[in-house]
Order: structure tokens, then sequence, then C-alpha cells
């Protein structure tokens, strides 16, 4: 179909009507900025008017385009002034005042717009609202965060520590220093049993920020990651100093952890510490084998247990 077979089909229809029927929204500036055109789109992502915009310099409009830190864009290098200066098309993600007050997401195209002879007229803007595809965004993140994360201590749950597991295995064939420890709350069915559920998770909850609390110590820790891998049973991964043996691993851990006594209704609750380093020949399987035996070793003896 030719190009007049195309407009017979839609005459009496302007170019007007047709940028009208469009969500996007589109305004045309001149080189000195003034604003000639404002489309309906422009206005329904807005909520300001034909009459409210076109006539004035887009930056003397209530738009005010904000980078994401907050800068003016209108003050200075906005995407139409960017898309004149370089002769190209400029896109960018930026924030819009609305007349209702509150600032919207959108993404701005800015193209140079020249006349027959080549002369700058001025540039044409598109823009849409991407509110909706942050707030899809965030929602993708939380949830990727609730599926990783423990609901009550949001310390990794289980299947996420088998991840990381798996990585520090890797990290040692490559030559990295890696340890896991298992810690163990001592008598703590007692606490569910005779304080009830909510005692039990409040000690929960408090125990795990003292580990957050403690793996915050860089001297001795690289990269930690630690986990909810029970009820009552924690799984700590990290990255050791390769200058550190057992002996003063074991002593540094006990060192960080001796102040996580927590006061219950049956008096302190304290904890069993099993250690172990990783080997390049290791599976998931030892790993636990080993330092389910240390932490076992340590209920009886009371202090954290290395085994190798």
């Amino acid at each position: 179909m030719n190009e007049e077979k195309i407009f017979s089909k839609i005459s009496g229809v302007s170019a007007e009507d047709i940028l009208n029927s469009i969500s996007t929204g589109i305004y045309f500036v001149t080189h000195d900025r003034q604003i000639l055109y404002w489309n309906k789109g422009a206005e329904s992502i807005t909520g300001f008017t034909e009459n409210e915009i076109v006539g004035k310099k887009c930056f003397e409009t209530p738009l005010k385009h904000l980078d994401d830190k907050g800068t003016n864009l209108c003050e200075g290098y906005c995407p139409l002034v960017e898309a004149m200066e370089k002769k190209k098309r400029v896109e960018k993600k930026v924030w819009v005042h609305t007349k209702s007050g509150n600032l919207k997401h959108i993404i701005v195209k800015a193209v140079p717009m020249y006349d027959k002879v080549g002369q700058l007229l001025g540039a044409v803007e598109t823009f849409d609202d991407i509110s909706l595809i942050d707030k899809m965004k965030d929602m993708n993140k939380r949830l990727k965060e609730l599926s990783i994360r423990d609901p009550l201590t949001n310390l990794y749950n289980k299947r996420e520590m088998y991840f990381h597991l798996k990585r520090a295995i890797a990290k040692s064939s490559r030559g990295s220093k890696m340890a896991v420890i298992f810690i163990d709350l001592n008598n703590f069915k007692k606490v569910n049993d005779i304080c009830g559920h909510l005692e039990g998770d409040r000690i929960i909850k408090e125990f795990s920020r003292k580990i957050r609390m403690a793996l915050r110590e860089e001297d001795m820790l690289f990269r930690p990651r630690a986990s909810r891998f029970g009820g009552d049973e924690f799984v700590i991964v990290l990255e050791v100093n390769r200058f550190m043996n057992k002996k003063n691993l074991t002593k540094r851990i006990e060192e960080i952890m001796k102040g996580f006594s927590i006061e219950s209704c049956i008096g302190k609750i304290n904890m069993a510490i099993g250690v172990t380093n990783v080997n390049t020949t290791d599976s998931i399987e030892k790993i636990f084998k080993r330092v389910d035996l240390a932490m076992y070793k340590s209920k009886k003896s009371g202090e954290a247990e290395f085994t190798d």
C-alpha cells in the first residue's frame, strides 16, 4: 500500500489528533527552550494542561525535572539541552513534579529537530511514566529476599546457606581459607515448653541480632554469611585470615561470642559451637558431619570445639 492510499484512509485526522491519542508524553521546544507543543499524554502523566505549559520556557514551568541526586536539571544541563548541543538522541531516567505535588519517575527521550537546510529548530522530548515498572522491580526484589531469608530473623534460610556452602568449597579450591561455624542454643526446647513460643521467638531474634553485630569484626572474618539453619541452629560461612591457625580461630570466635548468652525464664541460654575448615575435597555432607561432631563436643566441654 503506497503512502497516498495510507493517508487517504485517515483523511480528516490531523497530526495533532494522532499525537494526542498517544499515551506517551510529547512536547516540542525551540532552540531557546520555549515550549510550543504539549500533547494529551503529557497532560495525563503530569496533570498540567496545554494552557499551563505552552508558551513558557521549560525551565520556567513547575515540571522541574530532577536526577536521582535531586539536582534540578531544568536549571542546568537537561536532556533537551544535551540533545541540541550534542546533536544526537539522548535518553535518561528522571523525576518530574506533577500538578498534585508528587514526584513521578519517567524515562525521557530527547531528539534535536532541524529545518530543511539543517538549521536547528529545537528539540522534541517524549516521556513515559515508569513508576509501575519501579514498583514491579521493588516487588521482585522483595520476593527474592523473602525466598532466601528466614522471616523471623532476616538471616539467610537453610536453602540459601547450601548455596553459600557450595561457594565456600569452590573458593577453598582456589586458595581461599574458608571456615564453617555451627551454633546450637542449649536448652532452647525448655524455653518453648515452659515460657511459650513468643518467648522462644524473642530469644531467637535477639540471638540473631547479636550474630549480625558480631560478624562486623573485620580483623578476623571476611564476607561472612549467617543463616538460621533450623529452629535453634545457626550456620555461619566465612573467609578467614589465611595466617590464622585453628587454635587462634577458635579462640577468636569464643571471644566474639562470649557475650551471646541471653536471659530467659529458665535462666541464661548459652550455646554450643562447632568449627571446621573447608577442604578442597569437601562435600556439604562431609562438612556437616565434622562440624556437627564438633558442636556436640562443645555441648559437653562448654567451649567452642574445632575439628579438621
